[in-house]
């Protein structure tokens, strides 16, 4: 999910709710780099395998195709997960940009042998940042839209 999912669907959501020009053009990009890595890691993940144990109270996953931290695949990654949120004209969608920033930088330095299942917590309390977000963002669509 993560390493698939994430990058084709952020930079997707933030392009079709994008109406700056400028910025659709550059989100249509970061959908190209996060479609690039989506196709890197389904195949890796696909063709080598992947399983996963506990270790140290975390999920680690195991596999030939998870070199999660190469460096030229994780760049392609953060590109297409969390530039989109900086880009966005989305009111205060910047902070979900820096949560999910601080979050990664945390879950690379403290967790690296578990990276991928501790980022994945950290979305899940990201959840309630989107939520404002896009609350705030509905409301301001209905005001416009009457």
């Amino acid at each position: 999910m993560a390493q698939v999912i994430w990058p084709l669907l952020i930079p997707l959501s933030m392009l079709l709710m994008e109406e700056n020009r400028f910025r659709k053009r550059l989100l249509f990009a970061l959908l190209g780099a996060g479609a690039t890595v989506a196709l890197y890691y389904s195949y890796r993940l696909g063709f080598y395998g992947i399983h996963a144990e506990i270790s140290c109270r975390h999920i680690s996953y195991h596999g030939a195709g998870l070199d999660f931290l190469n460096k030229a695949a994780i760049a392609f990654y953060l590109a297409a997960t969390i530039i989109p949120l900086f880009a966005s004209s989305i009111k205060r969608m910047y902070i979900l940009g820096i949560i999910m920033a601080i979050s990664f930088v945390v879950s690379a330095v403290f967790y690296t042998q578990c990276l991928t299942s501790v980022w994945c917590f950290f979305a899940a309390v990201m959840s309630f940042a989107i939520f404002y977000i896009v609350r705030d963002a509905h409301k301001k669509f209905i005001f416009k839209a009457t």
